[in-house]
Formats: structure tokens, sequence, C-alpha cells
């Protein structure tokens, strides 16, 4: 694609996909994220983007298909994708704001920590837990002190999951989890 992108314009293709109505399964939308990874500079990225992201946060999507579309979001390999995660931290929905965590998580987006640590109070337990381990993939310096601050403060299961994320790091989380036994 990116080939066939450096010496004929994909713009009227891909308007014409985005231009079809949208299938229950958003098939076209999540077909035309693989297309956003090789397609380098183009008019219908942002297009694309906010199509996927409105659907990611609308209130009565299916939790599978909410998936997908995070995981399609994420393997976009797009800086842009950052903002639809963060506006997902504040939604009503829990499955949105783990999905957001997660997604972030995934991307190392070590600018929305302090949004992710907010999380880490959050009533649904699934949501923290997302929370710390989005902390745990960011790995930055930021993110790790506030890992060792849940492993005081936080429920059981959001202690444990954050010292397996300690565990997946070596060279930092082992001696934070010599001093915390």
């Amino acid at each position: 694609l990116a080939l066939t992108n450096m010496s004929h314009s994909l713009e009227a293709l891909a308007t014409a996909r985005l231009s079809q109505p949208t299938d229950a399964l958003y098939n076209t939308l999540l077909e035309m994220t693989r297309w956003l990874k090789y397609a380098g500079k183009v008019e219908w990225r942002s297009t694309t983007l906010k199509a996927l992201g409105n659907a990611f946060v609308q209130p009565n999507q299916y939790p599978l298909l909410r998936e997908r579309i995070a995981a399609a979001l994420v393997g976009t390999r797009d800086k842009n994708v950052m903002r639809v995660f963060a506006r997902g931290l504040r939604d009503s929905n829990p499955d949105v704001r783990r999905l957001s965590c997660l997604g972030l998580g995934a991307l190392r987006a070590d600018e929305t920590i302090r949004d992710i640590t907010s999380l880490l109070a959050d009533v649904e337990g699934d949501v923290a837990l997302s929370a710390g381990l989005a902390l745990g993939a960011i790995g930055t310096q930021e993110a790790l002190e506030e890992m060792v601050a849940v492993l005081t403060s936080g429920s059981e299961a959001l202690r444990q999951a954050v010292a397996e994320a300690f565990a997946a790091l070596p060279e930092d989380g082992y001696p934070v989890l010599y001093d915390a036994v």
C-alpha cells in the first residue's frame, strides 16, 4: 500500500470507501485503519480516526466491537489516537475507560500519566486494574512512582496487578518488589 501510494494517489479510493454506509461490524473502517499504518500523510486520516473515535465512545456500542475498535486504533500507530483515548478516560461507561487505559498503555503515552493515575481509584475494579497495567506498560519513572504508591494503598487485586507489572520490568521492578516484600 505504501508503494502504491507513492506512485498513485489513493485519495479517491479511500473517499469512496469512507462514503459507503457503515456496516454493523465496522469492517470497512477497521480495514481503513490497517491502511493508515502505511499511507503516510493523507487527507482521509482524520476522517477515519474521527469516525472510529465516535464509534468507540458510543453508549450503545457492543463490547466486542468496542474492543475491536480500540485494537484497531492502537494498531494505526498514530499519535492522534491518544486524543481519542484521553477523551475516553473521562467517559461515563466503564468499558470505555478500561479500554482507554489499556490503549494509552499500549501507545506508551507518558503525557497521560496523571489522567491514568486518577483512575487508580475508580469505583469499577476493572478500570483501576487497567490503569495500573497501563502505568506498567508506559514504564517511565513517573509511572513507576505512581505504581509504588499503589502497592501500599490500592485494593488487593490492584496491588497484585501492579506487582505483576513490576515483575515484567526486571531492571526497575525487581528492587521495588524486593523492598515491598
